[in-house]
């Protein structure tokens, strides 16, 4: 008896089927355990993940107050049966401002039938973008009449025009009743996700203004002298030193020649860079040579460094226009227009005092 006692904690040996069933029941837990960790870092990723770089969704240079942030109090729950607008911010424009798209995106849908105030749902008129992180942005209560119909999965750059500041859908008095509804959101469910923001860092606080960066364009921009009314080329065509200049002297339409990209935020001492389409070079000012030559612009770059950032002073959609300002010599872009031949509208950096009319531009 003590020997088959002992005998019961002896290994027994394995059949093939027992084998097989416990290799099976394994492999079940193991994938279980991956599939717990994929859903956790997704959801993670999901909540906060953010790629994009989403700028305030009105003109650069202009202030406008957060009139109800995150959890706020009027409609922005994030707690009870309705969190959906939990970290979406309404924004206390006027009524007939002009609202920009916050980063580059594809358009998903636009609402612009609503012609009064607790009608459209809830939001009014509004139009939903898909972005490059793949989520969406909402622009709420828009004005009827002023809603830019954008087709279905239509390309919109970062700046591009969606419409007026209106009264449109449920709009609380919040301070006063019209406002812009601003949100990042789920894609698929349409509830509103954490949003950062270039010209903070971070979120934004209830109460606070804030001045926007948001320039024109980011993919494909286009810049007209405003002395003479003509875009700026970069002549690649030319070889040695003239490689790449910058010259204000195309009447239109634009080409490659005459698009750019621009990269960083304009607005903030860092500055950005402009790159041309047609070579894929980054705009330098040609500070180390003399005379006529001396900061000339020249699309000949493969890098970003001193002699490559600009910022942008003004507003570039306004008819005033702006000024591009080199962060390397400080100095404004003048268009040339005195000169002939082949240097008219050649682009220097050169003013370095007052902005006029030579050193005025358009950018859109």
């Amino acid at each position: 008896r003590s020997l088959l006692t002992f005998s019961r904690w002896l290994p027994r040996r394995e059949t093939a089927d027992n084998a097989k069933g416990r290799q099976l029941r394994a492999v079940r837990v193991v994938g279980a355990l991956l599939m717990l960790v994929a859903i956790v870092i997704g959801s993670a990723d999901h909540a906060s993940a953010q790629s994009t770089q989403y700028y305030l969704p009105w003109a650069a240079t202009v202030s406008w107050r957060v009139s109800q942030g995150n959890s706020g109090t009027v409609s922005h729950f994030c707690s009870g049966s309705n969190t959906y607008n939990c970290y979406a911010y309404d924004f206390d424009l006027n009524v007939d401002q002009p609202i920009f798209a916050s980063a580059p995106g594809t358009v998903v849908k636009v609402v612009s039938t609503v012609n009064a105030q607790w009608a459209g749902g809830g939001y009014g008129n509004y139009t939903i973008i898909r972005h490059a992180d793949n989520t969406c942005t909402r622009y709420a209560h828009m004005k009827y009449g002023t809603v830019q119909n954008y087709a279905p999965n239509q390309i919109v750059d970062r700046g591009a025009y969606l419409g007026n500041v209106g009264n449109t859908g449920n709009t609380e008095p919040i301070g006063r009743g019209q406002h812009l509804h601003f949100a990042r959101e789920d894609c698929s469910t349409g509830k509103s996700m954490p949003v950062s923001f270039v010209e903070t860092g971070g979120g934004l606080a209830n109460g606070s203004s804030y001045v926007s960066h948001n320039d024109p364009c980011a993919q494909d921009c286009n810049i007209r002298s405003m002395i003479n009314g003509k875009l700026v080329a970069a002549e690649i065509s030319r070889t040695g030193d003239g490689w790449g200049e910058l010259r204000a002297r195309k009447d239109g339409p634009a080409g490659s020649w005459e698009t750019f990209r621009i990269e960083g935020d304009c607005r903030s001492a860092a500055g950005c860079a402009f790159k041309s389409v047609a070579n894929d070079r980054y705009v330098s000012v040609e500070v180390s040579r003399t005379g006529d030559g001396y900061a000339q612009l020249r699309a000949r770059q493969t890098g970003i460094g001193g002699w490559e950032r600009f910022q942008l002073v003004g507003d570039c959609r306004s008819a005033t226009g702006c000024a591009i300002k080199s962060l390397q010599n400080g100095c404004y872009t003048s268009a040339e227009i005195g000169w002939t031949g082949d240097r008219y509208g050649t682009l220097r950096a050169r003013q370095c005092g007052g902005i006029g009319g030579w050193e005025r531009f358009q950018i859109g």
